[in-house]
């Protein structure tokens, strides 16, 4: 389903997925790929940074399904739209709660390409909480529930996690514009999937993780570069020296180690 470059050739995965639907009875598409939605622009701008409780509270507010575990995912673990749809199940460990990004999806003029993610390695892999791994076994047994009621194969493995109710391949673009549609169908803040990453970063840095270990999560930023992108995020921590230096210059002396 792709040529030597590994992009993908739209007019054969079409045929393709028509064929699979013919099979299966289901009703053939025009199409493999939904055109994304045109969103006016509002609150929903990427560099707007919501907060962790206005984040749970959108959350909280979305049923299960695709859209709530892509916010999920992308405040969890900091992905980017094209990192959540190249997402597979061969990738997840759920026992040993890690995640492994090794892909992102690319759109381009030519088509569709996956490429691969992390920032000096060919992936990069990370800890899931607890309530992530939940939802990620729950949202699997509810996506072969909904494929095999359509008459395809499970698709465990090498299956895609986010997908169209078919199982077929999610866009970039309209994972995150049916993201805001779905938002603004609930009269929810329309805060942009992309602002969910930048919250994770926010909320990372104000626990005190250390900027490398954030720039390893991200994958596509050495700490230089998050500095530089994510100034307004760390605040004034120059202060925050000057006042661990005077601690420890006026805090009584435990001993002579000399």
């Amino acid at each position: 389903m792709s040529d030597a470059s590994g992009k993908f050739m739209p007019m054969l995965v079409g045929r393709l997925h028509r064929a699979l639907s013919r099979a299966s009875g289901a009703t053939p598409r025009r199409t493999l790929f939904r055109r994304p939605t045109v969103l006016t622009a509002s609150a929903r701008e990427p560099g707007f940074v919501p907060s962790p409780e206005q984040v749970k509270a959108i959350l909280n507010a979305l049923s299960a399904g695709e859209l709530h575990l892509a916010g999920t995912l992308a405040f969890a673990l900091g992905m980017k739209a094209g990192e959540l749809v190249a997402l597979r199940w061969s990738d997840i460990n759920m026992q040993g709660a890690k995640l492994r990004i090794e892909r992102f999806v690319e759109q381009s003029e030519v088509g569709l390409s996956f490429k691969g993610a992390g920032f000096g390695t060919a992936y990069r892999e990370l800890s899931i909480p607890k309530t992530v791994v939940a939802e990620l076994r729950s949202h699997g047994q509810q996506q072969q529930r909904r494929l095999l009621s359509l008459g395809f194969a499970p698709t465990r493995g090498e299956g895609l996690v986010l997908s169209h109710h078919d199982g077929t391949l999610y866009l970039p673009a309209q994972l995150a514009a049916d993201w805001l549609a779905c938002l603004r169908a609930q009269n929810l803040p329309e805060v942009a999937l992309e602002s969910l990453r930048r919250s994770h970063i926010g909320w990372l840095i104000a626990s005190g993780v250390d900027v490398v270990t954030i720039s390893r999560r991200l994958g596509d930023l050495n700490p230089e570069a998050l500095l530089h992108m994510y100034p307004d995020l760390f605040g004034n921590t120059d202060d925050l020296a000057a006042v661990a230096i005077e601690q420890l210059m006026t805090s009584e002396p435990r001993g002579n180690d000399f």
